[in-house]
Parts: C-alpha cells; sequence; structure tokens
C-alpha cells in the first residue's frame, strides 16, 4: 500500500496495518459490536479491540446517554434469544 501511495504520488495513504485499525474503528462506530471485531481480530479481549482502534472510555460511555430499556421490543427480543415472551406464555 505505501509503495503503491508513492507511485501515486499521495503520502496520506497508510499501509494496510492503518486499513486494519481504519475498517475496525468505522465497524464498530456503525455497529458498536467490539465483540465481534475481537473474534475479526483474534484479540484476546474486547477492551484490548477497543484500544487498538482507539476508542476511548468517554466515547463508550456517550452510547449509553440516550439508551433506555424502555425502548426495547422485549417480544422480540425474547423470540430472538430462542425464549417465549410473558406474553406469549399467557396464550397458551
Amino acid at each position: 500500500m505505501t509503495k503503491a501511495a508513492a507511485m501515486l504520488g499521495r503520502d496520506d495513504v497508510g499501509g494496510t496495518h492503518t486499513m486494519r485499525k481504519t475498517f475496525g474503528y468505522h465497524h464498530y462506530k456503525r455497529n458498536k459490536d467490539g465483540a465481534t471485531l475481537q473474534t475479526l481480530f483474534n484479540h484476546s479481549a474486547p477492551s484490548i479491540t477497543l484500544k487498538y482502534i482507539r476508542i476511548t472510555d468517554d466515547e463508550v460511555q456517550a452510547t449509553l446517554e440516550d439508551f433506555s430499556l424502555l425502548s426495547v421490543d422485549w417480544p422480540a427480543f425474547f423470540v430472538k434469544m430462542g425464549g417465549v415472551s410473558k406474553a406469549e406464555r399467557g396464550k397458551t
């Protein structure tokens, strides 16, 4: 990558490692899923992955600012998790 960038007269392009970190950063920002990135990067813990892609504690905390369990679609959640919701149990 570095050689290709140099051939194009670009000095603002990093190597493949930079691309890997950039992918991880943007994947996390879109999906907020450190565990999947941990697996993709073969890291031993999600905290290592977040540090690797330079996600700060403040950014993690910011994801909680407008989060509420009241907005969760609980019946759909239980179905997704393989269980049966209380509403479904009452129908039998």
